[in-house]
């Protein structure tokens, strides 16, 4: 084979392998942050609670426009509040089924495998662990791979739950993921 030839090859697989690079990350937006955000409160603070735009989240909601009130009925209020906080809590649910993340996670992997965007995996019934792919596509010791398996530690779970503060991170993770194979395919 010539060499010029070898490396219009090489050329090839290059953009190919960037191109996959790009759909993969695209799935994994898609499906797996996509399903993260849907399913589970991730994108909110440990509490599970929504945070008001241009509020920080360690921040207490100040009330707009209320005029001063006297102490009895600050009192009343607090005691109110006290109560709806107590319900909120109650209501704020912190483990998750593992069947659901894992689900979310298999959705993201069965179309990687049915676009077959990694050699080796072409059967949707025996699909890899997420893991696996990266290491095929980018290697073992790669800083993807590593992060991709710091992701499935963190939806592991315990006793077929999965905790919010682990979910949180699991995403966290996976967005910067995304983020860096956007930016692999682009270079």
């Amino acid at each position: 084979m010539s060499l010029i030839r070898t490396i219009a090859m090489n050329r090839k697989k290059r953009k190919t392998s960037k191109e996959k690079i790009r759909r993969v990350g695209e799935i994994l937006k898609e499906f797996l942050i996509g399903n993260f955000e849907s399913e589970f409160p991730v994108s909110t603070p440990a509490t599970g609670l929504p945070v008001p735009e241009g509020q920080m989240e360690d921040e207490p909601a100040e009330p707009e426009g209320e005029p001063a009130q006297s102490d009895s009925e600050e009192v009343d209020e607090k005691q109110v509040d006290e109560e709806d906080e107590a319900e909120q809590y109650d209501e704020t649910k912190f483990y998750f089924d593992l069947a659901d993340v894992e689900y979310c996670v298999d959705v993201a992997i069965t179309e990687i495998v049915n676009e077959e965007l990694v050699a080796g995996y072409d059967h949707p019934r025996k699909p890899p662990a997420l893991s696996e792919i990266f290491q095929m596509l980018f290697g073992e010791e790669d800083s993807l791979t590593k992060q991709v398996e710091e992701f499935e530690e963190f939806v592991s779970g315990y006793d077929d739950h999965v905790h919010i503060d682990d979910l949180q991170q699991a995403y966290g993770l996976m967005s910067n993921i995304v983020k860096e194979l956007e930016e692999r395919s682009k270079n």
